[in-house]
């Protein structure tokens, strides 16, 4: 459950992409660290199998900065890297929701009374 990404065809149809070249010139990333964050389901891509065709959503800029954050400075590996992401989206998630349910019981506390 990741509502942070919203794959609706007017969301995809205003969003901004930027091509493989783009992505490690403009975030001054090595082009192995991005292979391995496609590969192991870190970062979504659009286009075709060749990276010369992917293509990279604006929205998943952020995620790859945190990627590479958590594996330059922890020293996490591209599994791990998966994996504390999805806890992390979910967390988001929780809190999200969280939120949603407590302004929920303020107002039926509010009317209650």
């Amino acid at each position: 459950m990741n509502m942070s990404k919203s794959h609706d065809p007017e969301t995809i149809m205003n969003e901004h992409f930027y091509s493989f070249s783009e992505v490690c010139e403009r975030q001054s990333l090595k082009e192995d660290f991005i292979i391995h964050c496609v590969e192991f389901g870190i970062i979504e891509v659009r286009g075709g199998g060749r990276k010369q065709d992917w293509m990279f959503s604006f929205s998943e800029i952020p995620r790859l900065e945190k990627a590479y954050r958590l594996h330059a400075d922890l020293g996490i590996d591209y599994s791990g890297l998966a994996l504390v992401l999805e806890l992390l989206d979910e967390i988001n998630d929780l809190r999200v929701i969280n939120d949603i349910l407590n302004k929920r019981l303020e107002r039926w506390e509010e009317e209650k009374e």
